[in-house]
C-alpha cells in the first residue's frame, strides 16, 4: 500500500487548525516586529522564507510576499500557489502571467512588475523591511522613497527555535530518510552500481511526497568514500566495500539530514573498530546535548573523542553539526570556535566522520530535538556499521 505522502493535507482537522494557527503566529510576530522597528511594510523574498510564513513553495518561480499591518499579499506565478489555502492564513494572492505560447517571459521582471503594482495600489512607501543579502535593487527601487531595514538577522532567530508545528514536520521527514536507508540496504550488492543505490533511494522517497525534490546529498563507495563531499558515479560495488550514504533533501518544504555507512557483505575487525569510534563521538555529543550548552563544547568532545580513538579528528575537516529546518544547513552552526549556545526547540544534526586514503571513509549522523531536558532522538535506522548483501 503506499504510504500517506508528508504533504498531504489528508490528515486530521485539528492537525491543519494547529497548522494554520503557527503560521498566523509567524505573521503576528512580523508585524509586531513593523511596528517595533518603525517599519511600514516587510517584503519577504528568499523561498524558504515565503515558505515559512505562507506555507507556500511557489514552484521555485520568482515570488514576493508582502506584509503591511493590514494586509498580506503573495506575488507569484500562475499556478503556483493556492489562493483559498493562502485566505485562510489571512494572505491574498496577487498572480502574475508566467508563460505565455507567443514568447518567452521573463518570469523576474513579471514579478517585480506585479510587486509594483501592489505596492502603488497599498500604498506603501519609506521604511521598509527587506532580506538585506537576498531582495533584488530593482524591488526595493519599486518601493517609493524606500529606506531599507535589513529582516534577515530577525528571520534566521526566529527560524533558530522551531515551533511544535515545525518539530513534527520535521519528524516525519526525518522517518522519510529511515525508509530510504532500508531501500539502500536492500539495493546494496556486488555488481550493482553507485547510481542504481541512489535511484532505489530516490524511488523509494518519491512514493511518500507530493513536491518534486532534488536528492541533495552524498553517495560514494570502496575508497571514493574518503574524499570531499563524494557524487554517485558509474562505479559498480565491490564485496568489503564501504559505501556512505549522506541524504540531505528537502522533502515538501522541510528537510531533514542522516547518514549512514554501509558495508557489501561482512564488516571487518578495522572497519568495526572504527565506526566504533565514530559511535563514541556521537554518543559523547550526545552527553552534552541539553538547553545552555555552548555550541562549540559539542564540536570539541566530538573531536575529543575521535582523537582518543587514534587520532582520528586529523582526518575530519568538516564541521560537527547544524540547525535544520527550512534548509538543510541553519543555524546554529556547530563548528570549531561556533558561538551561540544550544536552545530548547532546535532541531539539530550531529555528523563525526573519518576519512583514510586508500582506505576509504565512514560518517555517522543523526537528528536531535532540543528538549527542557534534555534532547529527542528524531532518526530511527540503526546507528551502527550497517551490513549489506550479507
Amino acid at each position: 500500500m503506499k504510504a500517506t505522502p508528508v504533504g498531504a493535507r489528508s490528515g486530521a482537522n485539528s492537525d491543519a487548525d494547529s497548522y494554520v494557527t503557527a503560521l498566523s503566529h509567524r505573521l503576528t510576530r512580523l508585524r509586531q516586529h513593523l511596528t517595533d522597528q518603525h517599519l511600514n511594510a516587510a517584503l519577504v523574498t528568499r523561498p524558504e522564507n515565503v515558505r515559512y510564513f505562507a506555507n507556500s513553495s511557489t514552484g521555485g518561480l520568482p515570488a514576493a510576499l508582502l506584509v503591511t499591518q493590514d494586509v498580506a499579499t503573495l506575488i507569484a506565478t500562475d499556478g503556483s500557489a493556492e489562493a483559498d489555502s493562502l485566505r485562510s492564513l489571512g494572505i491574498d494572492l496577487c498572480a502574475y502571467r508566467g508563460y505565455e505560447a507567443s514568447q518567452l517571459v521573463e518570469r523576474s521582471a513579471r514579478m517585480l512588475e506585479t510587486l509594483g503594482s501592489v505596492i502603488h495600489r497599498l500604498g506603501v512607501r519609506g521604511a521598509v523591511g527587506v532580506e538585506g543579502i537576498h531582495v533584488a535593487l530593482a524591488a526595493v527601487q519599486a518601493i517609493p522613497e524606500a529606506v531599507p531595514h535589513d529582516l534577515g538577522p530577525s528571520l534566521v532567530l526566529w527560524r533558530r527555535v522551531k515551533d511544535g508545528t515545525e518539530q513534527d514536520l520535521i519528524r516525519r521527514r526525518v522517518a522519510l530518510l529511515d525508509t530510504a536507508f532500508t531501500a539502500a540496504r536492500i539495493a546494496i550488492r556486488p555488481g550493482v552500481s553507485e547510481h542504481a543505490v541512489l535511484a532505489a533511494v530516490h524511488a523509494a522517497l518519491l512514493e511518500r511526497v507530493v513536491e518534486p525534490f532534488l536528492l541533495r546529498g552524498n553517495l560514494a563507495s570502496g575508497p571514493r568514500t574518503a574524499t570531499n563531499n563524494p557524487m554517485a558515479t558509474g562505479r559498480r560495488l565491490e564485496r568489503g566495500d564501504l559505501v556512505l550514504l549522506d541524504l540531505y533533501p528537502v522533502l515538501d518544504g522541510y528537510a531533514a539530514d542522516c547518514t549512514r555507512t554501509f558495508v557489501v557483505g561482512s564488516p571487518t575487525p578495522l572497519q568495526r573498530e572504527r565506526h566504533a569510534a565514530l559511535e563514541a563521538a556521537l554518543a559523547a555529543a550526545e552527553a552534552r546535548v541539553r538547553p545552555g550548552t555552548a555550541v562549540a563544547d559539542v564540536d570539541e568532545v566530538v573531536r575529543e573523542t575521535l582523537h582518543a580513538a587514534g587520532g582520528h579528528d586529523t582526518t575530519m575537516s568538516h564541521h560537527v553539526g547544524h540547525g535544520l529546518g527550512l534548509q538543510a544547513w541553519e543555524e546554529p552552526w556547530i563548528g570549531p570556535g561556533s558561538s551561540g549556545v544550544l536552545t530548547e526547540g532546535m532541531i539539530i544534526a550531529l555528523e563525526p566522520g573519518l576519512y583514510v586514503a586508500g582506505w576509504g571513509g565512514m560518517r555517522l549522523e543523526g537528528n536531535y530535538l532540543i528538549t527542557a531536558t534534555g534532547f529527542e532522538r528524531l532518526d530511527r535506522f540503526p546507528s551502527m556499521l550497517i551490513t549489506a548483501a550479507d
